[in-house]
């Protein structure tokens, strides 16, 4: 990425140079430690970067490290079955639906297209994720669908609490909305979990992690 941004702005200063409009193009990537579960280390990925649009990107990733396997992973392995639009999936998406729709009322956003004239007070997250398309677009019921995803920390010493869903501006609402991050509670999906996976979850999501979202 970084190779290939370097070129891109090297060939718009060759060819374009008032592209850059005397504004400095960047690119910037970070890493932070989320959580060590187990023998699980999930970690944030993070890109900003600006080419001359009309304001700064950003894209956040995430990576789930297998320490034992040495290799970057996913969920699947937690779960008895991860069938595209299955019933793990299907609940899966369907609770960080209403997480996320849940996170937008708290910001006072109500959703878009709706005419009943319902504020973001007097709304459900339910209501809010019929109205919101962007929310239904960019979740799905499949693995790579959810959305960057990584091991909550716990209140339990080796244990996660849950899923946190990390959606960059646009993955589930317009730019000006922000990143999104969002919490599913272990409890909330531990009917399908094996029982690999269920010893990896227990206790609650710490204090200090839910006001660093």
């Amino acid at each position: 990425m970084v190779q290939k941004k370097n070129s891109d702005a090297a060939a718009e200063w060759r060819d374009n140079r008032k592209a850059f409009r005397d504004l400095q193009w960047f690119y910037e990537r970070d890493y932070a430690l989320r959580s060590v579960v187990g023998r699980y280390i999930s970690v944030m990925r993070g890109d900003t970067w600006f080419d001359g649009g009309a304001h700064p990107n950003q894209h956040v990733d995430t990576i789930v490290w297998d320490n034992v396997a040495r290799k970057r992973t996913n969920v699947r392995s937690f779960f008895s079955e991860t069938t595209n639009n299955g019933p793990t999936m299907t609940t899966l998406a369907q609770l960080t639906k209403i997480a996320v729709a849940a996170a937008k009322l708290a910001n006072g956003i109500n959703g878009y297209g709706g005419d009943d004239g319902l504020s973001a007070e007097r709304m459900t997250p339910e209501q809010e994720l019929q109205r919101d398309t962007f929310i239904n677009e960019g979740i799905k019921p499949k693995i790579l669908g959810l959305g960057p995803l990584t091991l909550a920390p716990s209140t339990e010493t080796g244990k996660s609490s849950g899923l946190t869903f990390h959606y960059s501006p646009y993955g589930v609402g317009p730019y000006v909305e922000g990143p999104y991050t969002v919490f599913v509670p272990w409890t909330k999906f531990q009917q399908y979990l094996l029982p690999q996976g269920a010893a990896l979850f227990g206790g609650e999501r710490p204090k200090d992690d839910k006001e660093a979202r």
